[in-house]
């Protein structure tokens, strides 16, 4: 998705640090969606958590302090469909080093 300069610009910036922190912890990020992708909380979409989902894996299972805002820029970011949904496979591509 599109974001204005300055807003693609801070989530470089945020998406750097996470890379940073789950490398340094050794951790592979997708595999913290899969429970909400089998749910049947889950919206029905493959590869979509809702924005709450989405922040519950972040905070929860990974452990990340990620401050409101940023939650929003993500969300914004990966809202592909625009229904409130968060594309967590395109998000992990660009977090999660190549296999």
């Amino acid at each position: 998705m599109y974001l204005e300069p300055k807003k693609e610009a801070a989530l470089q910036v945020l998406l750097k640090r996470i890379r940073k922190e789950l490398y340094d912890r050794r951790i592979y990020l997708r595999g913290s969606f899969d429970d909400y992708a089998v749910s049947k909380l889950c919206v029905g979409i493959v590869g979509h958590v809702t924005y709450t989902q989405f922040a519950q894996a972040l905070s929860s299972y990974v452990m990340i302090r990620i401050e409101p805002e940023e939650i929003e820029l993500l969300c914004e970011k990966y809202d592909d469909l625009k229904n409130k949904t968060v594309n967590f496979l395109a998000f992990t591509t660009d977090i999660d080093p190549p296999p």
